[in-house]
């Protein structure tokens, strides 16, 4: 082999050398992609669940989520919220603003959804 030539094969080798140990890493260390249910509804235990209102009987709720039927009790220290459409005149500096968004490709995002909170609804 000529001068020029040994170390020329010897870069292509050790690069061949660090592809396959590279995919083989890769291949290792794979995780499978974490599957999400459309479906899901929090258990009791988590911090919330969702449902559609069956029925209300004084201070009883009951709601129907994907899986069950659950019963709910009133007590004077439960917060009820609502959820209502508002125009842009009604956000106020010190509100609170949760958005939803998705990706833009002439822009970073678009917010799709916007969920505002009001400074004195703010529990600290």
């Amino acid at each position: 082999m000529s001068g020029k030539v040994r170390p020329l094969l010897l870069l292509i080798m050790g690069i061949v050398v660090l592809a396959i140990a590279g995919g083989a890493a890769g291949y290792l260390t794979k995780t499978e992609p974490k599957q999400e249910s459309e479906a899901f509804v929090p258990t009791l235990g988590s911090t919330g669940t969702r449902g559609v209102v069956q029925s209300i009987e004084g201070d009883v709720v009951t709601i129907l989520t994907n899986s069950e039927t659950l019963t709910f009790r009133f007590t004077p220290e439960t917060i009820v919220e609502r959820l209502r459409p508002i125009d842009e005149s009604a956000i106020s500096v010190g509100d609170w603003l949760n958005a939803g968004a998705i990706p833009h490709s002439q822009t970073t995002i678009t917010i799709v959804g916007l969920t505002v909170i009001p400074a004195g609804l703010l529990r600290e």
